[in-house]
């Protein structure tokens, strides 16, 4: 059975929002195509950009639902005051949230807000007293266990080649599908909501002539909507082959679905699950302090090719599909491993300096 949601953590669906949530979520939406008007916030911004400011305001109300303050009736400048706003940032800190994920929040909330009621102001939102909150938190980058993509793409290739030793059919065809998972991850370090879309004979096709799997990934499904083409591994060719033909029929029991992903009830496989599934593996094999979702992917390739290649700065940028500010500013921690590898070599050379001489000491403290 799957496992329920942690009741502050919640995020409300759309079909159980409030009525007047509801209502002005439905006609914003509705009002996309008009060229001019009260909707052209909600024209003007991405469809993906809508759908996380959809999942942030769910995300609000599972807190008002969790505080016990959600009215079912309730305007939105009802519900939406100040003092309810500290609760919400003290309860995400509370919850252990990075800074950046509670700016984040907040700027869903806020663009939520601008999408129901487009003539209201809501830049108060991000800006508590006329301060911005990114000001009045430390904004400071978590430290994060990185890994070699190598010795990622290993473990995936350990549990697909595992995966028939495991007891009951379930188990064989979710492993052998997460080990894959990890592998692609691996290699290219697609953000969730890519690796999500993948769709078989869209997005992700075998070559007929060559026998390699591509990903031909269109902009639509990338964040900053550059197109994704490359070739993935011969290694992983038989891989590919085998959970197409076999794991993923399997799953699907009879079903259609150009999903590539598939979960246990022959659905596709959700952007959560896609991350559950990683934080499972992640903390089977490294522990629970060390588990990891599926963005340090990209947060291992920023960083460790750099080092590996470093005639070429710009190669992880290009792999990440990302400017190589970006790189720098959110990925790339390479200087702290170099820093931490030159004193590692500085103390190494110190102890090899001081080899020859240590019998002496010890005779010395012996006598």
């Amino acid at each position: 059975m799957p496992r329920k949601p942690e009741p502050r953590r919640a995020c409300i669906a759309l079909a159980d929002w409030p009525a007047p949530d509801h209502a002005a979520w439905q006609q914003a939406i509705a009002g996309r195509m008009r060229a001019l008007g009260a909707y052209s916030y909600a024209r003007r911004v991405k469809m993906s950009s809508i759908e996380k400011a959809r999942e942030g305001y769910g995300r609000w109300l599972g807190f008002l639902r969790h505080v016990g303050q959600l009215d079912a009736f309730a305007s939105l400048s009802q519900s939406l005051t100040p003092e309810r706003l500290n609760d919400y940032l003290y309860e995400l800190i509370a919850l252990d949230n990075a800074d950046h994920s509670i700016t984040g929040r907040f700027q869903e909330l806020q663009s939520a807000l601008r999408i129901m009621e487009p003539r209201g102001d809501h830049g108060w939102i991000t800006r508590p007293g006329g301060v911005s909150l990114r000001s009045l938190l430390p904004m400071k980058s978590r430290h994060l266990t990185l890994h070699h993509p190598a010795d990622l793409f290993l473990w995936g290739l350990e549990l697909m080649q595992s995966a028939d030793d495991r007891s009951g059919p379930k188990r064989r065809q979710v492993q052998l599908r997460d080990g894959l998972l990890i592998c692609v991850e691996a290699l290219r370090g697609l953000r969730l909501r890519t690796v999500h879309s993948l769709e078989l004979g869209r997005s992700i096709l075998r070559d007929p002539d060559t026998g390699l799997w591509h990903l031909d990934i269109p902009p639509e499904d990338v964040k900053n909507e550059r197109y994704i083409a490359t070739a993935l591994i011969r290694i992983l060719t038989p891989w590919l082959d085998r959970y197409v033909a076999v794991e993923r029929q399997e799953l699907l029991q009879g079903k259609a679905s150009t999903a590539f992903w598939i979960n246990w009830g022959g659905q596709q496989l959700g952007k959560v699950g896609i991350d559950k599934r990683i934080r499972w593996w992640s903390t089977k094999r490294f522990g629970a302090d060390h588990a990891f979702g599926t963005h340090r992917f990209r947060h291992c390739i920023g960083s460790t090719t750099p080092l590996l290649l470093p005639s070429h700065p710009a190669l992880a940028a290009t792999l990440l599909r990302i400017s190589q500010g970006v790189l720098q500013k959110n990925y790339d921690r390479s200087n702290d491993i170099e820093a931490f590898r030159q004193f590692h070599a500085a103390i190494d050379a110190q102890r090899k300096k001081l080899a020859p001489r240590a019998p002496n000491l010890f005779d010395k403290q012996d006598s």
